[in-house]
């Protein structure tokens, strides 16, 4: 064989494969464009799109510095779990004064207790002579400066119970309100302890130890990851073939690689 056919061999079969090679990525390329088309033609598709869900946000009851945080965003808790704690030392203090002076004015009850029942038998006794010096005096067997000396023993007597019953009294209206400060600094304590209302992941949090907090400053959400859903932007035109019940696929940034179904 000359050089000449050979030469013309080669190319003719280079031709061949080249030509092979581009049917190949016509066809290839061309079920792909299909597919493409196909897809865009019968789904619809956006990136406007966010995550949403049930949403508690973390609040503190109280104003302090933060002592402690035991969270980190994303991380799942569960409901009633410690996520912060403020610095509980002046409530600690608090609860001890309001407790001694729950103390203090049970102690000054006991003492007012005292002096109403000797106050009581100061009167008693005032009505006897009081009784004992009337009839005397009725009979002729006393004077009347005894009779009315008697009289005024017996009403102050009587005035002497009637201010030692009503310290008693006093003291029982503020014994009540010693024990509701009590219970009002426990209550207090127990707010410098933050708990999640519910159960799910945290998030948007933005608290630090040391930090001063005011009641009611958020300090982070709890989202119930129960109860999510999907709040997707579509153009008007493409709504018109979306229908309740279609299947959704779903890719989420936070998770590269992993469709979700819904």
């Amino acid at each position: 064989m000359s050089k000449h056919t050979e030469e013309a061999n080669r190319r003719s079969g280079r031709k061949i494969i080249v030509l092979s090679v581009l049917a190949v990525i016509l066809v290839v390329g061309g079920y792909f464009t299909y597919r493409g088309v196909h897809f865009y033609t019968t789904h619809a598709e956006t990136e406007d799109a966010q995550i949403d869900g049930h949403i508690s946000p973390v609040l503190p009851r109280i104003s302090g510095y933060v002592a402690d945080v035991r969270v980190d965003d994303n991380e799942y808790v569960k409901e009633g779990q410690l996520l912060a704690e403020i610095d509980s030392s002046e409530f600690v203090m608090k609860k001890k004064m309001a407790k001694a002076a729950l103390e203090s004015t049970r102690a000054a009850y006991e003492v007012a207790k005292a002096n109403l029942n000797s106050a009581k038998v100061g009167l008693d006794k005032a009505k006897r002579d009081y009784k004992r010096a009337k009839e005397l005096f009725e009979g002729g067997a006393d004077t009347r400066q005894k009779y009315e000396d008697a009289q005024a023993a017996l009403a102050k007597a009587r005035t002497a119970y009637a201010a030692a019953d009503r310290k008693v009294s006093e003291i029982k209206t503020r014994i009540q309100q010693r024990r509701e400060d009590l219970e009002y600094a426990k209550l207090q304590l127990s707010y410098t302890k933050i708990h999640a209302p519910i159960s799910g992941l945290i998030s948007k949090k933005d608290v630090e130890v040391g930090q001063l907090v005011q009641a009611g400053q958020p300090l982070m959400a709890v989202t119930n990851t129960n109860n999510i859903w999907v709040i997707a932007n579509y153009k008007e035109t493409e709504l018109n073939d979306i229908k309740p019940g279609q299947i959704v696929k779903i890719s989420v940034d936070a998770y590269p690689g992993k469709n979700f179904e819904g």
